[in-house]
């Protein structure tokens, strides 16, 4: 499922504005006519690659693949915790053509045409860029999907453009934009402005001249008078990459996400001392650099800090009441026989692990005596003894054995018991301890 983050590059605006023409709508008309000097734009950059380090030994060895979509962060206030503010909508966070609904954040996305007016038959998605990989952050950028041909593009421009309308006025709207221009040496600029509800132009933002792959932040603000923004290119077939938008979230500590593979470009704002540091995914643990700190980074101005890695290795899971090796084998000896059934109901008849009113399990010791928890509900009930029970019945030990409910007899490194005991017992149990289920 989608979640709302917030944006790596929110503290760039200052030192981009010498590198960027802020436009009003008149002017932004007269630069299509213009023809500008195609340049890169100078960045300070930290750069790396963040390793799932499959052997577990902090180094990272050959064939190791990168992680993706990794948050790779400078930790301003040193408390190793990523912290964020305002609201960003972040294209990674959505699946691949995954339509994206920021709602719940109050953004609504939307489609429109080269007169701004909302095109109802496109949607605005997540989108994987396959042809060129182009993002800014991570793998995804915004793109959009034709609900009646079915077409589909990671590219916006200056017919087909990005709107993303507020549910409450805001003060400042920051988008990244990369260049998508296939042609060799051939640029164009993204442009960014803002409106209020009466859709008269409060700020509007062009990028420097960019190449496939180049980026720059646009940034516009309006004294809390924001009311959508429109986003595209300068100059009509050219095409261009939005990606990370980020609304009143100029608090954030700078981010970026790792790319497929694995690799990061995090741009800072001048030289300095940084503490870089990484989100480390679920089931993980940090391996390099030991002990879970970051790394600290310096950098001259307009330099590119190289190779500042991160290795995550695998955590085992967690010891839980479920066998995750098979469900139905409640004691662990590689078969589903009568006796898991009855080890169960000996557990519900006379409690020693479950909660006697709840029928929840503990947290478990290092060692489970039994893996009790079938349905991996958290609780050790007649429901688990069920899925036994149907089990063995569709699946009986073997010809001239009863299949009326779990087989004949048991004798399986365990306690024997005949069919019509355990039977017996199985009806007992699912009497008493179902409150109300089918048996």
């Amino acid at each position: 499922m989608s979640t709302l983050n917030s944006n790596p590059f929110g503290q760039l605006r200052s030192s981009r504005r010498s590198t960027a023409r802020r436009v009003n709508r008149q002017t932004a008309l007269r630069l299509k006519l213009e023809s500008l000097e195609s340049r890169r734009v100078l960045a300070t950059s930290i750069t790396g690659t963040v390793i799932d380090d499959i052997s577990g030994d902090g180094v990272i060895d050959d064939g190791e693949p990168g992680q993706a979509n990794v948050r790779v962060y400078v930790d301003a206030n040193g408390n190793g915790q990523f912290d964020s503010a305002g609201t960003i909508v972040e294209p990674d966070d959505y699946d691949d053509m995954e339509v994206i609904d920021a709602s719940a954040a109050g953004v609504t996305f939307s489609v429109a045409n080269s007169s701004n007016v909302v095109d109802a038959s496109k949607s605005v998605a997540s989108m994987v860029d396959v042809s060129e990989g182009v993002s800014v952050t991570g793998t995804n950028v915004f793109g959009w999907t034709d609900n009646t041909i079915g077409g589909r593009s990671p590219y916006f421009s200056f017919i087909t453009r990005l709107r993303a309308d507020f549910a409450t006025p805001a003060s400042e709207v920051e988008l990244e934009f990369a260049g998508g221009n296939r042609a060799a040496n051939v640029t164009e600029a993204g442009i960014l402005e803002a409106y209020d509800s009466s859709d008269n132009l409060v700020d509007s933002y062009q990028t420097s001249d960019l190449l496939l792959g180049e980026w720059e932040t646009m940034s516009v603000s309006g004294a809390s008078n924001i009311a959508y923004i429109i986003a595209y290119t300068e100059i009509p077939g050219a095409n261009g990459h939005m990606d990370a938008m980020r609304v009143d979230g100029g608090a954030s500590e700078l981010w970026t996400n790792t790319k497929s593979d694995g690799t990061y470009e995090l741009r800072v704002p001048t030289g300095g001392s940084y503490e870089v540091n990484e989100v480390v995914p679920d089931s993980y643990e940090r391996t390099l650099p030991s002990g879970g700190d970051g790394q600290t980074v310096v950098i001259a101005t307009d330099a590119v800090a190289q190779d500042v890695n991160f290795a995550n290795g695998a955590v085992a899971p967690t010891p839980g009441w479920q066998n995750q090796t098979n469900p139905l084998d409640v004691n662990n000896d590689g078969f589903v026989f009568a006796i898991d059934a009855l080890i169960i109901i000996n557990e519900l008849n006379e409690p020693q692990y479950r909660d006697v009113d709840s029928f929840e399990l503990p947290t478990p010791p290092a060692v489970v005596p039994a893996y009790f928890d079938v349905n991996g509900d958290g609780f050790a009930t007649a429901s688990d003894v069920i899925l036994i029970i149907n089990y063995i019945n569709e699946n009986p030990p073997g010809e001239g054995e009863s299949s009326s409910l779990i087989g004949a007899a048991v004798a399986n490194d365990g306690p024997t018991l005949a069919a019509d005991a355990l039977v017996a017992a199985a009806v007992d149990v699912v009497h008493r301890h179902t409150d109300g289920e089918d048996e």
